[in-house]
C-alpha cells in the first residue's frame, strides 16, 4: 500500500524528529543495538536500512517498513523511543515531552496511535520545555 501525501509528510517530520534520538549507524566501539541501524536488524527490516547519510536512511526505513511490513511500524516506533530515551539520557539532552507529543500528533497522520506513547505516566517522565519556561 503507498502512502498518501499527508503520510509521506508526516514520514518525513518523524525522521527528522527522529534524527538526535539514536545515531544512524554504531561507533565500533559501541553496542551495535544503540542505532537505527541495529534496530531494522533486529526487527528484521534490515533490507529497509540503506547506506549514505543519516536523515534519507531514517526516512527510507520508516517509509518502507509503512509500506512492506505495516505490522512493524510500531515496534520499530516503540524500540526507537526506548533506545533514544537511553541514548539522549547518556548525553545529557533528555527526549523532552513536547518531542513525544509531537511524534504523537505525526503518528495520527499515518494511521496509529500506540497506547504506551500517550500513557500520562509516561509522558509526565520527561522534561518538559514549557515548565523550563514557566508556562503551563
Amino acid at each position: 500500500m503507498r502512502q498518501s501525501l499527508e503520510e509521506t509528510k508526516a514520514i518525513s517530520d518523524i525522521a527528522k524528529l527522529f534524527y538526535s534520538f539514536l545515531p544512524g549507524n554504531p561507533h565500533p566501539y559501541a553496542d551495535y543495538s544503540i542505532s537505527f541501524r541495529g534496530i531494522a536488524l533486529e526487527l528484521g527490516l534490515g533490507k529497509f536500512w540503506q547506506k549514505g547519510s543519516k536523515l534519507p536512511a531514517i526516512t527510507n526505513l520508516l517509509e518502507n517498513t509503512l509500506d512492506f511490513k505495516r505490522g512493524m511500524f510500531c515496534p520499530l516506533i516503540i524500540e526507537s523511543v526506548k533506545r533514544g530515551i537511553k541514548y539522549r539520557a547518556n548525553k545529557g539532552e533528555e527526549i523532552t515531552r513536547e518531542e513525544i507529543e509531537k511524534l504523537n500528533q505525526l503518528l495520527l497522520k499515518v494511521k496509529f496511535k500506540i497506547p504506551e506513547l500517550w500513557d500520562k505516566t509516561f509522558l509526565n517522565s520527561f522534561p518538559s520545555i514549557r515548565s523550563e519556561k514557566g508556562e503551563e
